[in-house]
């Protein structure tokens, strides 16, 4: 059994690093000029019409890319479920450097950022044979907190924001899958105390959340 899992867990991982993008790099909106991008991978059966999940990576809302794809999600491109993985504004000097400074990248960035790949792939849907009806998000960490609030904030303006040309589209999804994510930011060292970690430090100003959410 323990061969049969190994043998399972390197074949996932081999097909993982084998997958290509059908559609890289795509950007789908500017922020100071600077490109938004994301990849998209298509079933390789034709058809016009696929559902699509949105995969929000996680990194601690700091660190991160979309090239890094879970394993589990390839399983979907054979059930004839289309995939994409998606950048946003991260909090570290890199991207404050490139998007106009720690104020333009800091919350609620990534969620603008998220809801404006939302809307650029249902405005293109026809382009890439997806299914402007069926669209879930999908993150894990970090990313799961972005997809959540994704899902839960459709016509929020706050939320909403600006990033992109396609800002009469809706940025609504119809599913949310959350892997791990947190949901109360300002409770993180509580949390983490009451499920038995060391929470020392947790919530203090340099920490990734604390910057995230502008009090670094």
């Amino acid at each position: 059994m323990r061969a049969l899992l190994l043998g399972l867990l390197l074949t996932t991982c081999s097909i993982a690093k084998a997958q290509v993008p059908s559609v890289a790099n795509v950007a789908y909106a500017h922020v100071n000029g600077q490109p938004l991008r994301l990849d998209l991978y298509l079933p390789s059966a034709p058809a016009s019409a696929r559902p699509l999940v949105i995969f929000v990576h996680g990194g601690s809302w700091n660190s991160g890319n979309k090239d890094v794809i879970q394993p589990a999600m390839l399983a979907l491109l054979s059930q004839g479920i289309a995939l994409a993985s998606i950048n946003y504004r991260l909090v570290n000097t890199q991207d404050a450097s490139l998007y106009g400074g720690m104020s333009a990248v800091i919350f609620p960035a990534a969620v603008h950022d998220v809801k404006a790949a939302i809307r650029f792939l249902r405005a293109n849907a026809a382009t890439y044979g997806l299914d402007p009806q069926r669209f879930a998000s999908w993150g894990s960490s970090a990313g799961a907190h972005l997809a959540s609030l994704a899902a839960l904030s459709n016509g929020n303006a706050a939320l909403e924001g600006s990033v992109g040309n396609n800002l009469g589209t809706s940025s609504a999804v119809q599913l949310a899958v959350v892997a791990y994510g947190p949901s109360d930011l300002l409770r993180m060292g509580v949390d983490a105390t009451l499920a038995g970690f060391n929470a020392t430090g947790w919530n203090a100003p340099n920490t990734p959340h604390s910057v995230f959410i502008g009090c670094g």
